[in-house]
């Protein structure tokens, strides 16, 4: 049998000799003297070709070598020597993976720690390979067998949280990544991993403060930007994630997830011709992208690019037929186009893939054929959607047994006026910490029993097929009473006719703030003054109406003794008193057509339906054609015209 010397050092002057070549052999492996170390690794083999430890240092040679092959025919040899030897089959683990068997490479991974439980490097390795294979409890098992092995060493508290994190234990995971961190505070792995798990675990700052704390490390990895969220950073200031998304796509210009990261910042700050580029860019990379596809139709819509909007929204909608916001581009651009019949189409596709709040318990979808017992048209979008959508309610009466409506509670005082045959009830709107707030029809069913249910917003593509009519003139009633007082009210301060103007809505935004203007503007653009100004701005900013009575000479009342954002039912008695209304695009226009005031819309016609006249409410006067770019002062210089018509011929 031949001499091994893990069995039994040769007691002659050659073994001490071959001793003495194997430590320097050793020596010049460490520091990557590989022609040395090889030298004489072979010079030894060649005396005693069964010594195990130089087989595994030959075999890890190899392989760092890249001589795949002849590493594990080696390291092989060196387990069947010695199954005991722990480092060996570690390292042939590293081999049979570096050869493509992975399974292989587990199971030698797993015998390293069997050999040696103390060994953390088998156990780290079996950990990472045991996740990569998707044995996650394992994974876990054995990077935890690992930090018992070395507690305070950041590669194991770094690869235990990397392995809490891929079996979805993201509280767990936070602990060891944070001990990582600070142990290893050069690292970026722990803090991208740690901003993961913070994030999951709903502590949005602390995961974008790690984050940043690795680009400030990292700022070439592009993998880390698109973990980045617009979430504040602090009480003043907010991650810019534009500015970060650039940053990316300069890094790795070919990677189309960047892009359609870059895309989605842009367009989440209505950034709408940077979106578009991202966007296009993304998808010359990434041809079927969820993100891109999304991006895209959108910003090109605002950017008044219909004819590209209304391509983009239908490619991508046979793609990614959830995307609901392509639903409404697609609509909108159909009816540009005057097609109705495909407009509405588009439009009843969002039912189910709505934008807005979830919606537990709704009851099922009604046919329009059958005759429910207790009909339920469920509410949408804000309060001014439900004066456009709620102008064919009246078209249900006899269909259902009994209906009922669900509705803003400011408006529901109004909408029970003018629908005395029908039930009225407030949103069922339940709110969430953190979260938005969601419909729950829990209750109202109960109470109820509603069999069917349809969307307010159906009631338009229900009964509005042909876009060539002029809308009801009105349909609201308002309080007898109420209008009486208004009356009196302005009669005791002027004889003029009063015209009513809103600038402004509530909400700011840059989509909306596009379609406003200010009062200076508004009031310089209808010209001389022709009657008696009313403010229909409930969100009046200081000094705004002195800047116009100083700039202009001319004053804008403001009413007294309302709140004109939640006194909604006054609110639509004192409009229904005015000569002529103004207005962008707010909830005053459509509540002042549907009681019958004649309202100059400076903007496009309700739901983008028609020109010139409006098919949604008659007494709205759309002061902007549908296919042409808005422009706030051709809208202007049109109500003055249209104004000095009213006044002089009411009726």
């Amino acid at each position: 049998m031949t001499d091994n010397p893990y069995n039994r050092e040769p007691e002659s002057e050659e073994a001490g000799f071959f001793r003495e070549l194997l430590q320097a052999s050793l020596e010049a492996h460490r520091k990557n003297q590989f022609d040395r170390a090889e030298s004489g690794y072979r010079e030894i083999l060649s005396r005693y070709p069964d010594h195990a430890a130089t087989r595994d240092l030959y075999g890890t040679l190899l392989y760092q070598t890249n001589r795949l092959e002849a590493a594990a025919a080696n390291l092989e040899r060196a387990v069947g020597l010695d199954p005991g030897q722990a480092p060996a089959w570690n390292h042939l683990g590293a081999v049979r993976l570096a050869q493509g068997r992975p399974s292989d490479a587990l199971d030698a991974f797993r015998k390293a720690t069997d050999a040696d439980p103390q060994n953390p490097e088998a156990w780290l390795n079996r950990s990472r390979l045991a996740e990569m294979r998707g044995d996650i409890a394992d994974a876990v098992l054995a990077a935890r067998t690992a930090v018992e092995r070395l507690p305070n060493y950041p590669v194991t508290l770094a690869r235990l949280g990397a392995a809490l994190l891929a079996a979805g234990r993201f509280e767990e995971a936070i602990a060891p990544l944070e001990a990582a961190s600070v142990r290893a505070p050069d690292n970026v792995e722990p803090y991208l991993h740690l901003a993961i798990c913070l994030k999951q675990a709903a502590q949005g700052q602390r995961s974008q403060a790690a984050l940043r704390k690795a680009l400030l490390l990292a700022p070439e990895r592009a993998v880390l930007y698109p973990h980045l969220s617009g979430e504040p950073a602090g009480e003043h200031s907010s991650v810019d994630l534009v500015s970060w998304a650039r940053r990316a796509v300069c890094l790795a210009p070919r990677d189309g997830g960047l892009w359609a990261a870059l895309a989605a910042a842009c367009e989440a700050k209505k950034l709408d011709a940077s979106a578009v580029t991202a966007a296009k860019r993304s998808l010359l990379l990434v041809p079927d992208g969820h993100a891109a596809h999304h991006c895209l139709a959108l910003p090109l819509f605002r950017l008044e690019r219909f004819a590209e909007a209304a391509k983009t929204s239908r490619h991508a909608l046979l793609l990614y037929p959830d995307i609901a916001e392509l639903y409404f581009v697609a609509a909108a651009c159909a009816f540009i186009f005057g097609d109705p019949e495909t407009g509405w189409r588009y439009y009843e596709a969002r039912a189910g893939s709505r934008i807005d709040s979830a919606r537990v318990g709704l009851p099922p979808t009604w046919d329009w054929k059958s005759v429910p017992d207790r009909l339920l048209v469920a509410a949408e979008q804000g309060v001014g959607d439900e004066y456009i959508f709620f102008s064919r309610l009246g078209c249900l009466q006899g269909r259902a047994r009994e209906i009922t409506v669900e509705c803003d509670p400011r408006n529901r005082r109004l909408f029970q006026r003018s629908f005395p045959d029908f039930r009225f009830i407030d949103r069922q709107l339940k709110g969430r910490e953190g979260r938005e707030a969601y419909f729950d029809y829990g209750t109202a069913v109960a109470e109820l029993g509603f069999d069917n249910a349809i969307l307010a917003g159906s009631l338009l593509a229900r009964f509005v097929q042909d876009a060539r009519l002029l809308g009801p003139l009105s349909y609201l009633v308002p309080d007898a009473d109420d209008v009486e007082t208004w009356r009196r009210y302005f009669r005791a301060r002027t004889s003029l006719p009063l015209i009513g103007l809103c600038w402004r809505g509530g909400a700011s935004s840059i989509a909306r703030d596009r379609l406003y203007c200010d009062a200076i503007t508004m009031v310089e653009g209808l010209g001389p003054q022709r009657g008696y100004y009313v403010n229909l701005v409930y969100s009046l900013r200081d000094g705004e109406l002195e800047q116009v009575r100083n700039r202009l000479g001319c004053d804008i009342h403001d009413p007294t003794g309302i709140d004109q954002k939640n006194e909604l039912d006054r609110l639509a008695a004192m409009l229904s008193v005015l000569d002529a209304v103004v207005s962008v695009d707010t909830a005053v226009c459509p509540l002042a057509a549907a009681v019958g005031t004649p309202t100059l819309r400076l903007g496009r016609g309700l739901l983008y339906l028609s020109d010139g006249y409006d098919a949604v409410l008659g007494s709205c006067h759309p002061m902007s054609p549908r296919a042409e770019p808005f422009d706030m002062r051709f809208c202007l210089d049109r109500s003055a015209q249209k104004l000095r018509e009213i006044l002089i011929s009411p009726n």
